[in-house]
Formats: C-alpha cells, structure tokens, sequence
C-alpha cells in the first residue's frame, strides 16, 4: 500500500522530540515519561566537569562537558540545568541528543514539562530510518503534539551543501492533525524549480487521503500520457487508489485498485480499468499495422476496453481456508497494450505474487483462469474444493464455439503418508470427484480414488528399498458427448494399479579445511546413487471419456538410474548462542545425471508405437543438472539432455549470473528440439562511483525475432538519482525517465521495469 510521504518527517520529528523529553527528564532528576521499551530501574548516568545542587531553588546545574546517558539514549552539552520545583530543564552549548539512531543537534535546549511545550535554536534532527535532515532556526514545541518550525529546511543531502532542499519561511504541525507551510520553495542547488506561497499537508500517525505521485509516459503507441493515482483511506483495514491515464493517442483510461484486511491471515486486492479507446485494429486502412500485433491471427475491433482482476485469500480460526482468483479481460490485445505503469499488467501481476503468492495467467494468454478454493486440514488428512472456470476471450468476444473445459466443481480428499494398523507399512491416499462442464463438447462427472501402500526396508546403513503399490479405481457419467449422433453409453469404470521400487543409498564425507575470515571450514560430499523400477499396465483407455490428463495414464515399464552428488558448506563463523542453527550452511554444488531404459519399447514390434517411428529407442536421453554457486558472485545453472541415438542434444537451457561491486550480468538460453531456441540477457555495471549503465535483450532466435531490447543509463548521487532509458518490442518504442529523490521515492519508471 502506497503512502504520502511528507507525513513521514513530521511524526518522527514527534517522536525523536519524545526520545528527547524522555531522555532529559526521566527518572535520573525524579521526574518524567517511561518508555516501554526501557528497563525502569535502569537509572541515568550523568557526569560533567561540575556538578552542583542548589538546595535552596532545588536546581541540579552541570557544566564542562555535560554528559547525560542511558541504554540508547545519550545527551550531551556545554551547560546543562534541571529545575525541579518548575520542572523545566535547559541545555547550552553544542548540545546533541541521540535516540533510536536518531540525532537532534541545537545551540540550545529548553522543554517545560509542566506544559509540554519547548524551544531547540538553530536546531537540526536526523532520521536515521530515512536520513531525513530537518533545520530549523527555532523549533518549538507548543502543546502535546503541536510543533512549530522557522526559516525550516528538509533534505536527505548533505545539509551544508544539498544538491535539493525544501524550504519554508514557517511550518506548523499538529501531529495526528494536519500542518501548515508558507513560502515553500523546491530548490536544486541553488537553483528554484518550484514555489508554493501555502501548502497544506496531513501529518497523521495514520495513512491519509491525498494524491500520489504521478507517472508521465512517452511510447509510439499510446504517444504521450501521464497517470495521476489519488490515494483514499477506506479504514484502518482498507484503502483505495484511483487512477486517471490520459494519453494523447489512445484518450483517458480510468483504473482503481481497493485493497483490505481483514485479520492477519484474511485480504484482499482487487483491480480494475476502462478505457474508451480512440483506435481499433479492424482491418481498415493501416490501423491493424498501427494498433494490431504480428502474428495474431484475430482483429480488434471494440474500443470498449476492460480489465478486472482479483485476489482474496481467507482463514478461519477452525483452519478453514478460502481463496478466490478473478481475472477478465475484454480482448486479447488489452493486456499487450497496457503492461507497463501503475496500472499496466507487470505491476499488477506483481503485486498479486507478492502478497498472495500466485501470479496471473501471462499477458498474451487468451484463456484465463477464474477459480474458487476451499481446503481444510488435520493432522494427516486434508479435504478441498474448487470450482474453476476458464474464460476464452476469443470465443467470447467473437461468438465461436467454445469447447474449454470447466471444472464446476471438483471436491477432493486425501491422506498423507501414515503408518498401516502400526505396522512399519504405511499408506496414503488421493480421492475426489469432478463435474466437467463444456459449452460445446463432451461433459460429465468423475470419481476418482488412488489409495497407495508403501513398504520401507533398510538394509544397513548404507543402502534402503521402498516399495510402493497403488491401486486406482475411476467412475465415469457422461451427460453430453461430442459425436453426431450421441452415443448411448454413459457409465464406465476403470480399474488400473502401478508399481513403483526404488533402491537408494547415500554416501557422505565431510573435508575439514582451515578456517578463517568467516570463510568455509568445512565441505559436506554425498553422493546418492538410486536405481528404481515403475510399472503401470498398457491398457486400452480410448473407450473412456477424455475431459485431462488423468483419462488417460500412460503405460510405464522402465527402468531409471540416478546419480546425485551434493557439496554443502559451512562457515567458520559461530551465530548467536539463541540462533536455531549455529552456523551458517550454503549449497556450494548439486548435480545429478539420470536415465531410463523403456521395457515396453525394447519389447515393442509396431512401429507405430515407437517414440520415434524410424527407430526403436528404448534408452531415454540422459538428463544433466547442475546448480553452482562456489563463490558469492557466481552462480551456474545447467539442464541438458543428449540423445544417445542422435548424438545430438535435445535440450538445452543455462544459464549464468555474475555480481559484484555494483556490477551484475546474467545470461540464459534455452533450446529445445524443433520448439524453440531463445536467449536472454541483461547486465547492468558501474562506470565510476556515480554512474552505471544497463541492458537487457530477449531473442527469438528459433524465428530470427527480437522480443524485447532495452538500455539506459543511470547517475546516482547521494540523495538523488537519474534513470534515462529506451525499450523496444514488436510494435512499440518507449523512451523512459525515472527522476528519485532519496527518502522521497521515484518519478517516473525505468526501462528494465
């Protein structure tokens, strides 16, 4: 959730002012506030090269080198005073006040306890959190949480000589209230670039309405455009965010985004824009060259133009959880055209994984999935339901017919792996029953329940066998079937059952080397070999319903071999006693090489039946993997498989990445046999300490097309930054400039967004 930062500084400023009266005025001169984070009978420590007590005034007065300290909070000061009988305390002279990271500096310090009112002069407070530098010439405090700043400044720069600064004649605040400034002026260097003769902002402790930073955009197909979100306060377990997106090309989209909680294990978001677009890709003239893609087989004709997407999860305290996924689009265009901004389908889907854990179906998918989820769990066994329903934006928005596949609904039970009756057996289960429904198409119900048996043997130490037996029973009614005319047989069963034996063993040694600098001491190897047999009868299944793949299960009779070596390390660095783990362990290197030999291929005479129909081959390819990382800024990730027929290998995908010192570059290709070879790569490095560059490619190399480019070029200072970039896709060119103000946030976006 988005939130208005000029609140930030002024409620820290409350409460590093609240450090400072709590430090000054605790218990050390038997007055004042506790925080309760503090240890009340811890007292204050104060020490200077005088101390004196007048019992006649009943004044505490120190001077030459006042030091005033407690755990986190320290004061120091040429002069310092306490008047007890007023309760008022002042402090003279190079006067510093840290708390919580926090730092006020002032000529002098004088706070009234009685009325909760003060003066800092020629004051400066540090936020550590946001290394925020506030200044003041007077800094006071009127009341409980009103404050008053003159001839005040705030930057993130160095306060001496900033590179930006926000000035104002006179700031009051009411913390919990709002504030009110006259004579802003915006300044970079020395240079003003904004003024306002009267601001007024909210300086809640809580979010507050107000409008967000906007987002300005320039690409050749929307021309153009800038995207002004309006942040809303719905509660304190809800708020809104409401978009406005002109673009010269395209007119005005509209979009808003509501986000809840409702406990810490319940919320939601929702999403959703409209824009009445002025092009269409009809066909007529250019306008499919200017607002249609390569390759898509479908125009766009509508500029009624919608996008609505949601997620919400939900636990009861019974264990009971709820999860729900919308997603709807008008085209299959829209998402294509709008995937970058604030409201663009990358922030979207983002926001989405991060706070849900599940993404949405890819921007140019055009059968998205909506579903409903129910699950409950015990102890070894868990019951769900989902109902799914997958939208096909073709056949909806051209009326064709549509044979997608719904499962309305699906309603499982299943059982982990447990013990048989105490035996050493164990047994696990999957049960459930679904209603498939097709607008055009074959439909019906399905039970299904696959109960497994599983028997774990040792024989040593050094190598184990498990045996697994799973029987399958399914039930099938048919409703509709998709022939002409209709078939009268509607109920089957099939009976089929698998075997599975795996015998494995692991050898492992551990390498002591000289520790040292937090470096690794010790190396762990193991090496697991693993031979194991599956077997499911060939059964002729072409007679029964097909709604997925569990209609039909493909025969197995084959043989796999398996070998695994691992390398895992230790640092030489002990952690805190409380840590769960002493030390730290890192994967250094895993690697397995398998393959498998098909009985029923060696065993097969009908060509037809063959995985290739020229040649027999029983032998599978053999399957490489390989995850490296022995060193912090390298990590190498492989998967290969090589025909032993063809000599040649079937598949390829690497990848590399290299980090250090600012700098990254990565790579990734992947290739697989008569599919498609694609190659991806992206580097950013440092050109001196204050500029870098970037840029990435993605290649279809299969088709000899480009999908994306983009480069740039960022200069970073020590409160701002710079982002000017460039991207490229099919269709489209975008220039891109992110302007950031260190504690403030960013403008704009980046080309490697």
């Amino acid at each position: 959730m988005r939130h208005i930062f000029l609140k930030t500084g002024f409620v820290r400023l409350g409460a590093a002012w609240w450090a400072l009266t709590v430090l000054l005025f605790a218990p050390a001169f038997g007055q004042g506030l506790d925080l309760s984070n503090m240890d009340p009978s811890e007292p204050w420590n104060i020490t200077a090269d005088k101390l004196q007590y007048d019992n006649m005034t009943n004044t505490y007065r120190g001077s030459g080198n006042v030091l005033i300290w407690r755990s986190g909070y320290r004061m120091e000061a040429d002069e310092a005073g306490f008047d007890r009988n007023n309760n008022s305390l002042w402090a003279v002279g190079n006067v510093t006040v840290k708390g919580g990271g926090d730092v006020v500096t002032g000529d002098r310090v004088y706070m009234d306890l009685a009325t909760e009112t003060g003066l800092v002069e020629n004051g400066t407070l540090f936020i550590q959190a946001t290394h925020f530098f506030v200044r003041g010439g007077r800094i006071e405090k009127l009341g409980a949480q009103s404050y008053r700043v003159d001839d005040a400044s705030l930057t993130t720069c160095d306060p001496d000589d900033p590179d930006w600064v926000i000035k104002a004649a006179n700031v009051k605040v009411t913390v919990g209230g709002y504030g009110t400034a006259r004579n802003i002026v915006v300044k970079a260097r020395k240079a003003p670039v904004f003024y306002s003769p009267y601001l007024v902002f909210p300086a809640k402790t809580e979010r507050q309405t107000g409008l967000l930073p906007p987002q300005v955009s320039q690409s050749s197909r929307q021309g153009w455009g800038i995207n002004q979100p309006f942040y809303k306060v719905m509660g304190e377990s809800a708020d809104m965010t409401l978009y406005a997106h002109p673009m010269e090309k395209r007119g005005v989209q509209a979009a808003a985004e509501m986000r809840y909680v409702l406990n810490p294990k319940s919320k939601g978001y929702i999403f959703g824009s409209y824009l009445q677009d002025r092009t269409r890709d009809d066909g007529v003239g250019n306008n499919s060259l200017d607002w249609g893609y390569e390759n898509d087989l479908y125009l766009r004709p509508n500029q009624d133009r919608y996008w609505v997407a949601a997620k919400h999860d939900q636990q009861w305290k019974n264990g009971l959880k709820f999860r729900l996924d919308a997603d709807f689009v008008s085209d299959q265009d829209y998402l294509r055209d709008f995937k970058d901004g604030y409201t663009g389908y990358s922030a979207v889907n983002r926001e989405f994984a991060q706070e849900f854990g599940r993404d949405l179906d890819d921007y140019d998918e055009t059968i998205r999935k909506n579903s409903l989820y129910l699950q409950k769990g015990w102890d070894s066994y868990s019951a769900n339901a989902e109902a799914k329903w997958y939208d096909n934006v073709i056949a909806r928005r051209f009326d064709e017919p549509d044979t997608t596949l719904q499962t309305l609904p699906f309603v499982g039970f299943s059982g982990t792996r447990q013990s048989l009756f105490g035996s050493f057996l164990a047994w696990e289960f999957d049960s459930g029953y679904s209603h498939f429904y097709r607008e055009e198409g074959i439909s019906g119900n399905r039970f299904d329940v696959n109960p497994r048996f599983v028997a774990p043997i040792d024989f040593g130490r050094y190598m184990s066998m498990e045996t697994t037996v799973g029987l399958r029973e399914t039930l099938y009614n048919v409703t509709t079937w998709d022939e002409e005319p209709s078939r009268d047989d509607r109920t089957f069963s099939r009976e089929m059952y698998d075997l599975k034996t795996e015998f494995s063993s692991e050898l492992v040694r551990v390498f002591n080397l000289r520790p040292g600098n937090g470096k690794i001491d010790k190396i762990r190897h193991a090496f697991t070999p693993s031979l194991s047999y599956n077997y499911r009868p060939d059964d002729d299944q072409e007679k029964y319903p097909l709604f997925d793949h569990v209609d039909r299960l493909e025969a197995k009779n084959h043989v796999t071999l398996a070998l695994t070596n691992s390398l895992l390390g230790r640092s030489s660095v002990q952690r805190k006693e409380n840590s769960i783990f002493p030390y730290e362990y890192k994967k250094l290197c895993w690697f397995e090489v398998s393959a498998s030999y098909n009985i029923n291929e060696a065993n097969e005479e009908d060509a037809s039946e063959w995985t290739e129909p020229h040649r027999r081959q029983p032998f599978s390819p053999v399957s490489a993997r390989l995850e490296l990382e022995p060193v912090q800024w390298l990590a190498l990730e492989s998967t290969t498989k090589w025909s032993p027929y063809s000599g040649n290998f079937v598949y390829n995908a690497h990848g590399v990445t290299l980090s250090g010192r600012g700098n990254e570059l990565s790579a990734e290709y992947i290739k697989a046999r008569e599919s498609s070879e694609t190659v991806l790569g992206k580097a950013r490095f440092r050109l001196g300490e204050s500029w870098s560059a970037y840029g990435g490619l993605e290649r279809d190399l299969e088709a000899g097309e480009r999908v994306r480019n983009y480069t740039g070029l960022i200069y970073e200072a020590a409160c701002w930054a710079i982002d000017l970039g460039y991207s490229d896709e099919p269709g489209e060119q975008r220039y891109t400039l992110q302007f950031t103000l260190t504690g403030l946030g960013a403008l704009g976006r980046s080309a490697a967004d």
